[in-house]
């Protein structure tokens, strides 16, 4: 009696703990992460899918209640986990991958439509994660083993995919290879303990599995909030460890950006853009230019030049030299085409309006 008190008092910490952490590395990973956005929905959609089903578990909702969200679920974890993986395979979701996602929504849904149909088919206990067969809906069961058969074959095809399609010191690839790796320890390791806890236990029981589960999504979500650092700032359409590569090679130096770029102020340049930029200093990649910008400053050129500007602004606004020169005449200098292009700029870096920032400055 006293050992099911202590489990059921870890699961609601555990759940609580795997709720909390889990909301931070969500939010955390849709505000700071930028681009593909194919990447950002597919990873966005399988950590609410695993928190979704961990809120109901904390709300100590009923099996049976479970099974009217199970599409949802399921298919928001198996069927958005293979699209991020094909997305960081290959930059996009391969034609395998949306039949193997078919397969697996088709088995859930011959799951899902079988239990609704006969709920007494449905256990009174929580066997959310149980994988034990019974006799009586065998075949229901079965499913869901074929569900995680499909999926840990997908997995282990993409992984050996992205292995042997790796580049030579290329840090990026390297970094992110090992991120997969851990990611999917954990997968797979919380499947395997999942069907040995299920036959350990001659009674259905659910409350070592909902450890398991808990575990499971805070190694998931810690693992969300450390993941490599240059995914939040590839900026780019599509992952593409090619491009990455080269601009690997890329370095910004005193010749090619820094002097010209702030010593020569290039960016009060009116017609200022990456493209004129690059052209100006012979850089070919335009693209990893631009990446390396990200890398270094968080944030992209045309932003950096925005930003620069700004500041430009709020220093020559302090000047007497410029003491009678109207907002319009300042964000000319400054490098704007009007003072209505310097208003968005301004709120994003410096905070307020220029109006408010001259005002402040007793003119």
């Amino acid at each position: 009696m006293m050992l099911s008190f202590d489990i059921q008092e870890v699961i609601k910490y555990l759940n609580f703990a795997a709720l909390l952490i889990g909301i931070f590395a969500f939010l955390d990973f849709v505000v700071r992460f930028k681009r593909p956005y194919n990447f950002k929905i597919c990873f966005s959609a399988l950590l609410f899918s695993l928190l979704f089903l961990d809120f109901l578990l904390w709300r100590h909702i009923p099996f049976n209640e479970i099974v009217k969200f199970s599409p949802f679920i399921n298919f928001g974890i198996w069927g958005t986990g293979l699209y991020t993986l094909s997305i960081l395979t290959s930059g996009k979701i391969e034609k395998w991958v949306w039949w193997s996602s078919g397969i697996i929504l088709g088995l859930n849904l011959y799951n899902y439509v079988n239990l609704m149909s006969n709920q007494n088919l449905i256990p009174h206990s929580y066997v959310v994660f149980s994988l034990r067969i019974q006799k009586q809906f065998s075949l229901i069961l079965l499913t869901r083993y074929l569900q995680r058969i499909v999926m840990i074959i997908s997995v282990v095809k993409m992984y050996q995919t992205i292995r042997n399609n790796r580049f030579d010191n290329n840090m990026y690839q390297h970094k992110l290879i090992k991120w997969v790796s851990i990611f999917l320890f954990f997968v797979l390791l919380s499947m395997l303990l999942n069907v040995v806890f299920t036959y350990i236990f001659t009674q259905p029981n659910d409350n070592y599995l909902f450890v398991i589960y808990n575990l499971f999504i805070i190694a998931i979500s810690i693992l969300t909030i450390y993941r490599p650092a240059f995914l939040n700032s590839h900026n780019v359409a599509k992952i593409d460890f090619k491009r990455m590569a080269i601009m690997d090679d890329l370095s910004l130096t005193d010749i090619n950006f820094y002097i010209p770029f702030f010593n020569n102020f290039y960016y009060l340049n009116k017609d200022a853009t990456i493209e004129h930029f690059c052209k100006q200093n012979n850089i070919e990649e335009r693209e990893s230019f631009n990446e390396q910008i990200i890398k270094i400053y968080n944030i992209s050129f045309s932003n950096l030049i925005n930003k620069k500007r700004v500041e430009y602004f709020t220093e020559i606004a302090k000047n007497p030299d410029y003491i009678n020169f109207s907002i319009e005449g300042l964000a000319k200098e400054s490098g704007f085409s009007s003072r209505t292009a310097l208003y968005k700029p301004f709120k994003k870096f410096h905070g307020g309006t220029p109006i408010d920032y001259i005002n402040s400055l007793n003119r």
